[in-house]
């Protein structure tokens, strides 16, 4: 299955992997945070699985708009 060549130089020409990049740094960041306070603060599992489960509602339409915003 051939890629158009174009295509990388479209994502990073509208910054997709750079928006991409730093919505999973900051997942990562506030997933880990939230590893440590929720136990300390008498937090169950199932917010930090709340947590898990919400961290990609946010970043996918942003970066559908960017991919597809002609």
């Amino acid at each position: 299955m051939a890629v158009n060549p174009g295509f990388f130089e479209e994502l990073k020409r509208r910054n997709v992997l750079k928006v991409a990049t730093a919505f999973a740094v900051a997942s990562f960041v506030i997933l880990q945070i939230c590893d440590i306070v929720f136990p300390a603060i008498g937090l169950s599992d199932d917010a930090i699985g709340f947590v898990i489960n919400n961290s990609p509602r946010g970043p996918v339409p942003r970066l559908s708009y960017i991919c597809l915003d002609v």
